[in-house]
């Protein structure tokens, strides 16, 4: 598994690209929400790789579902699990449904910012 250091160093990537994108092209929200839920992604394999409880700490989860496995196997907060996957959702979304549902649930609500804010708390918190 990469190194906590290596996984806030790329949390710290995607939060320079995050305000970089937000702010120089607010119009491609669906980049913002993608970044953003790499961002808490890289949170996450910080806890993991910082959880002594798992079996091999050198094993790097290989997809979503065994992410979600090691986590729900642990003591990690339901609350920051709850945020992490509504940002998978939320990136899914982004990334695979036709435009225009993305626009009637996230930029038609004004999502945006609490899903960027969810991110900032779970990368804030875990380091």
């Amino acid at each position: 598994m990469p190194s906590q250091f290596d996984h806030n160093l790329r949390a710290e990537r995607n939060y320079d690209s995050l305000f970089r994108t937000y702010q120089s092209i607010p119009n491609f929200a669906e980049w913002s929400i993608t970044i953003s839920f790499y961002m808490a992604l890289h949170a996450v394999n910080i806890y993991l790789a910082k959880n002594k409880s798992l079996e091999d700490c050198n094993r790097h989860p290989r997809s979503h579902l065994a992410i979600d496995d090691a986590l729900i196997g642990s003591d990690f907060p339901d609350e920051d699990y709850i945020d992490y996957k509504i940002l998978y959702q939320a990136s899914r979304i982004a990334r695979y449904s036709p435009y225009h549902i993305f626009e009637r649930d996230y930029i038609k609500t004004d999502r945006i910012a609490d899903l960027i804010d969810k991110a900032l708390k779970l990368k804030s918190k875990y380091k």
